[in-house]
């Protein structure tokens, strides 16, 4: 079994010896480790020295924060090497440069992004982020878009497909904490003691059940590009101008839907929740958390808008290119391919809300929480804003049929949060 690298001194002797590390760092007798692991799952250590820092990334074979009574395979890291280096190829400024790779430790060395914050973390304390919205709607366009039929000819797309097929425990994983576990009483969930009542009735609420299971089975059975799987405000690293998505270990072929649901669904967390972190954020400092309410959906309709657009000139542009498109030029011209294109968004549109949803839910009543809502301190006032998340996930999981717009979502969510039930 390979060596576990959780500590400084292991961290230090696996990449002793790596010349692109050391081409990197510099000296290695000058190097600093910092253990910088904020996720759940892998030990993570910022490694700096007299040329310049990196990110070193180990998977033990468990949960890090559970430990071994909750084993998990170490392949994810193979996922995400894979993925990075997808990604690296479609769209290079938005993700994290890949340094070095070792399988067999495993061990993944990135570019230090140590001028970026956590993409949650700055919206908690209300930063100005003009741009997060179009770089995620542009990140979302390019990374489903190449990965996806309309840029694959088939055979390309099949063994993109069988590269990550191997995921399967991670997505069983995403199957049992977003569409199962927040239904029903499951063992790890938990939730605020003044929510029990609406705990309750979710858990009793058949016809949620259904539509989950609906959105369950979109998510095994949909394999329309290459998804990041867990793309949070959490994955997501941020400047005023820069903005890096991270964390790629559950990658695999799923539904366009899912991604964009998950990240539009953080964002309305981070809307729904800002009210409640006071007029001064961490550092102090007065903010307007009702603009900045605003500022978080003006982010989501750029979102939206910003992917659809590219997305749309990325689809004309391939059927200009090749005979194997999807969308060849021997049966579809430029009218044709806009009515595809309308019905295929159309249908996206309509899984991101259902995804969001469920990502709401998991946030509020399954086993992993946000720190949105985790940071605000007093139960009753928490359990506000915990309510409307969850008001407004039911609403984007039961009505999502009639959406038609990023403004219908927008308004769908917005007014759910506020119904009396």
């Amino acid at each position: 079994m390979p060596s576990l690298l959780t500590t400084s001194d292991a961290m230090r002797s696996a990449l002793s010896n790596r010349p692109a590390v050391e081409a990197a760092l510099g000296d290695p007798g000058q190097w600093q480790l910092t253990e910088v692991s904020d996720g759940n799952m892998n030990s993570v250590f910022r490694v700096a020295g007299p040329s310049g820092s990196v990110i070193a990334k180990h998977a033990p074979p468990y949960i890090r924060v559970i430990g071994e009574g909750w084993p998990f395979p170490q392949s994810r890291l193979d996922f995400e090497h894979a993925a990075l280096i997808e990604h690296g190829r479609i769209c290079p400024n938005f993700v994290p440069a890949v340094l070095d790779y070792d399988d067999q430790l495993p061990l993944l060395v990135l570019e230090d992004l140590r001028e970026h914050r956590v993409a949650r973390q700055a919206l908690i304390d209300a930063t100005p982020l003009p741009l997060l919205g179009q770089h995620m709607g542009q990140f979302l366009a390019l990374s489903l878009f190449h990965t996806s039929d309309l840029a694959l000819d088939t055979t390309d797309k099949k063994a993109l497909v069988s590269r990550f097929a191997g995921n399967a425990e991670l997505c069983a994983t995403t199957e049992e904490v977003i569409f199962n576990g927040p239904y029903w009483s499951a063992p790890l969930n938990r939730w605020n003691d003044q929510l029990k009542s609406l705990v309750e009735t979710w858990h009793g609420d058949r016809d949620l059940h259904f539509e989950a299971s609906k959105l369950n089975y979109a998510f095994r059975t949909k394999t329309q590009a290459l998804i990041h799987g867990d793309l949070h405000t959490g994955s997501v690293m941020v400047t005023a101008d820069d903005t890096r998505v991270i964390d790629h270990e559950w990658a695999f072929h799923g539904p366009m839907g899912f991604d964009i649901g998950a990240i539009i669904g953080n964002l309305l967390i981070a809307h729904f929740a800002q009210a409640g972190h006071g007029a001064t954020n961490r550092k102090g400092q007065a903010v307007n958390r009702n603009a900045y309410t605003q500022d978080i959906l003006t982010m989501i309709s750029d979102l939206w808008l910003t992917f659809t657009a590219e997305f749309r000139r990325l689809a004309h542009a391939a059927r200009d290119m090749s005979d194997r498109a999807l969308l060849t030029p021997r049966l579809f011209d430029e009218q044709l391919t806009d009515r595809f294109l309308d019905e295929y968004l159309a249908a996206v549109l309509l899984d991101t809300a259902g995804f969001a949803g469920a990502k709401m839910t998991r946030r509020v009543i399954g086993i992993s929480h946000v720190e949105d809502l985790e940071l605000i301190e007093d139960p009753a006032t928490r359990a506000i804003h915990e309510r409307q998340v969850l008001k407004a996930a039911r609403g984007l999981i039961l009505n999502r049929g009639w959406l038609r717009s990023i403004d219908d979502l927008i308004d769908l969510a917005t007014g759910s949060a506020t119904t009396s039930t």
